[in-house]
Parts: structure tokens; C-alpha cells; sequence
């Protein structure tokens, strides 16, 4: 219910809508890696002239031309193709810790993200696992962000997650793409293979590592009974300031041989403060 409420009110929709002022501050979505290509028509930069050919429409006849050589030739424009977007987000448990506020934060990521592509007449697919794999049809245009929010306010967190399944999905289907996933990453040998596999030149991949503050820094010392939020495992342990410590220092190197892996591999890598206010994280 809680991400329910934040992604349909009406602040986050604003939120949205002020991607547009912070795209043209810095190159958004080449940030996050768009591709480009070229064809001719619409209304984007003019690329060169050539003859009048049977079928072309008259709206692209340059009719200065025509005045001056008395020949019909057609102005043929350079306009980015749409490239495709891939969200993949992490719905296991783990996501769900503290409140289901890393769920609330890859949530948003995959919100804006969408926004900020379907703005850009890019296509969007969605694509969760959780206790299966789930996808969602693509999706263009800007009216899209609507569905879009509607099917990441009702993903139900649980269970544990296959990312891998859903790359190998994207793999075989599409030729190029630019692929984000969004994830705490605490399974990613898998997914890292998966990537290395498909890492081809095809795609283009960026991952979003969202931890949040507990799981960071361990929050107090004392005795503590331990659950995995997937298996339901549980453990006892005493934590004192000398645990704290290794706790700290094995998140942080959890974290960095994530990010050598994802920069060998040529991934953009982010780690996300679960807990930090939407518009801080996207500043």
C-alpha cells in the first residue's frame, strides 16, 4: 500500500515532470545510455537532399530548390530511431526490508527512468521476478507512464528472485537495447554471468545496487536473532563494536566487487540510499 500511495499521488507525478528541467541541464538519458541511429522523415535535423522519387510525401519537397533549378527534390532529415528500454527489477523479499523501502526506491528509479524515455518517444518493457517472472507489454509514448506506475504500484514483493531468466528472455528476442536492473544485488553471481554472456555490444547495461541505511551500517550492539527474508533461516548472534566493524567492512567490499565485476564488464554501477528522499537521490 505504501508504494501504491507514493507513486500515484500527485507529488511524485510533479517529481516527474521536473526530469524534464533536469534533462536539459545534463544529457539524461545519454547518462543512462540511449542508442542512436538515423532515418529519414519527420521534423529533426535536416541530413541532405536527393530527387523526387514516386510515393514521397510532398511536405518534405524543397520547393526553394524548385524555384531556383526547377528540379523536385525532398529534404531527407536525421531523427533518432527509438531505441528499446528494458526495466528489470528485483521483487524477492529482500527488497521488501524496512517497510518495503527499497521496493518504494527501485520503484521510482523504474518510474523515472520510464519517464524519462517515453518522453524521448523511446520504447519501455517492464519486467519483474518474484515468485515467477512477470513482463508487461512495451509501451510508447507519453501517456504510457500512467500504466507504467499503475503496474509497479501493485508488484507484490516475495519470494526469491530469478534476474537471470529475465535477461535470457530479452536476449534472444530484441537485437540491441539498453537494459537497466534494479536490485540489492545480494544474488548476483548469477545475473553477473548472465551479463557477461549477452555482453556483446547488443546491450547496454546499468545497475542499481539499493541498500538501505540498516543494511549499510548495523544499527545498534546487543543480542539479535538474524531471519533471511527469502529462506526464513534464522540465526543468533551477539553483536558488539568489534562486529560492527567487520559488518562494515564486508558491505563494503559486498559493494565494490560488485562494481570491479559491473566496470570489467562495461555496466554503469550505482549504489541507492533506500531511505533517501526521492529528489536527493535523483540530484
Amino acid at each position: 500500500m505504501k508504494i501504491k500511495n507514493e507513486l500515484l499521488s500527485d507529488d511524485f507525478l510533479a517529481s516527474l515532470s521536473q526530469l524534464k528541467i533536469l534533462q536539459k541541464k545534463k544529457s539524461s538519458l545519454s547518462e543512462m545510455g540511449s542508442l542512436q541511429s538515423f532515418r529519414s522523415g519527420g521534423h529533426a535535423d535536416f541530413l541532405e537532399h536527393r530527387s523526387y522519387q514516386k510515393g514521397d510525401e510532398p511536405r518534405f519537397i524543397d520547393w526553394n530548390v524548385y524555384n531556383r533549378l526547377k528540379q523536385l527534390t525532398v529534404k531527407v532529415f536525421a531523427k533518432q530511431e527509438s531505441s528499446e528500454n528494458f526495466i528489470l527489477l528485483d521483487a524477492s523479499a529482500s527488497m521488501e526490508f524496512t517497510n518495503g523501502s527499497k521496493g518504494l526506491k527501485a520503484s521510482q528509479i523504474a518510474a523515472a527512468i520510464s519517464y524519462l524515455n517515453l518522453s524521448a518517444e523511446d520504447a519501455v518493457q517492464l519486467i519483474w521476478h518474484n515468485f515467477s517472472y512477470h513482463k508487461k507489454p512495451r509501451a510508447m509514448g507519453q501517456k504510457a507512464i500512467i500504466p507504467i506506475l499503475k503496474s509497479l504500484s501493485e508488484i507484490q514483493y516475495g519470494g526469491s528472485a530469478n534476474l537471470s531468466k529475465g535477461l535470457l528472455e530479452i536476449n534472444p528476442k530484441n537485437k540491441s537495447g539498453n537494459i537497466f536492473i534494479l536490485s540489492d544485488f545480494y544474488d548476483h553471481e548469477e545475473i553477473l554471468k548472465t551479463i557477461s554472456m549477452m555482453n556483446t555490444g547488443r546491450f547496454s547495461f546499468t545497475l542499481f545496487q539499493i541498500l538501505s541505511l540498516k543494511e549499510i551500517n548495523f544499527p545498534s550492539t546487543g543480542f539479535f536473532t538474524l531471519q533471511d527474508s527469502e529462506t526464513v533461516e534464522q540465526s543468533k548472534i551477539r553483536v558488539n563494536s568489534s562486529v560492527n566493524r567487520q559488518y562494515a567492512e564486508q558491505v563494503t567490499q559486498f559493494t565494490e566487487d560488485i562494481k570491479k565485476t559491473a566496470t570489467r564488464l562495461h555496466c554503469k554501477f550505482y549504489q541507492l540510499n533506500a531511505d533517501a528522499p526521492f529528489q536527493d537521490t535523483i540530484n
